[in-house]
């Protein structure tokens, strides 16, 4: 004998609306969101996200990067959570986020004629006495700095000081390409430049001279860092001969807001 077994249970209970939309970062042509997740009475599966009324993705997680956006512009953006029968919720709160400028590195090639926006960390290997419009170096030249002011860790000093000189700390934009003119020793555990995380210290690219006192362009990729909170440091812990280093107009794509 069949014994009916009843209609199939559909369900059409939509979860609960996401909450706390956020930003948790921004650069010239992104934005990274966040938000609390949503509850259901089965199961969240993911969430959709809109840009303007829009929807521009999805994800399963609570977080979510907008990319290709322009510069300067203000957006709009609110998140919708789904379930496994396709049911919505509805929309969060609405957040408007303006995307950032790309500027330079504040004094990037020294022209202010000392080191503002420039940082002693340690040492006395960097100061406003090594910042200078010198264009030979006494012995041969010429320098082949940018503009007329550079920073020649030897003018103040000689070769027997140490320190560290970073710059302030920016968020990476553009397309991430840095470029930089060095010169000096040639050391790269003792005597160089790095991009370095601000978070947790880490030097992410670095350079050194090349045993010449003449400026030398060096040009970095650090595209996979864009959106990263960083700063430039430059450091001298080398005594020896050539134990100093050179440095001037130092291009970085920074975000400003």
């Amino acid at each position: 004998m069949n014994v009916p077994t009843g209609a199939a249970v559909i369900d059409t209970t939509a979860p609960t609306i996401p909450g706390n939309l956020s930003s948790t970062s921004k650069t010239d042509t992104s934005i990274s969101l966040a938000w609390s997740a949503s509850s259901d009475n089965v199961g969240v599966t993911g969430y959709r996200i809109y840009r303007n009324g829009t929807e521009v993705g999805s994800t399963s997680t609570t977080s979510f990067k907008d990319t290709g956006l322009t510069a300067n512009t203000t957006y709009t953006f609110t998140v919708k959570a789904i379930d496994a029968a396709n049911n919505l919720s509805g929309l969060s709160n609405s957040l408007q986020v303006k995307t950032g400028i790309v500027g330079a590195l504040a004094n990037h090639d020294f022209e202010s004629g000392n080191l503002t926006g420039w940082t002693i960390v340690s040492g006395n290997a960097f100061g406003a006495g090594d910042v200078t419009t010198d264009v030979n170096w006494g012995w041969g030249g010429p320098f082949n700095q940018s503009g007329s002011y550079h920073l020649w860790g030897y003018k103040d000093g000689g070769d027997s000081q140490v320190g560290v000189l970073k710059s302030e700390t920016f968020t990476l934009g553009g397309t991430g390409a840095i470029d930089f003119l060095i010169g000096g020793g040639n050391d790269l555990n003792n005597l160089y430049i790095a991009l370095v995380r601000a978070s947790d210290g880490v030097e992410l690219l670095k350079a050194t001279g090349s045993n010449n006192e003449a400026y030398s362009r060096i040009q970095w990729n650090a595209a996979s860092y864009v959106g990263t909170s960083c700063y430039i440091k430059i450091v001298d812990s080398a005594t020896g001969g050539f134990g100093h280093l050179n440095v001037d107009d130092v291009n970085v794509p920074v975000v400003t807001n």
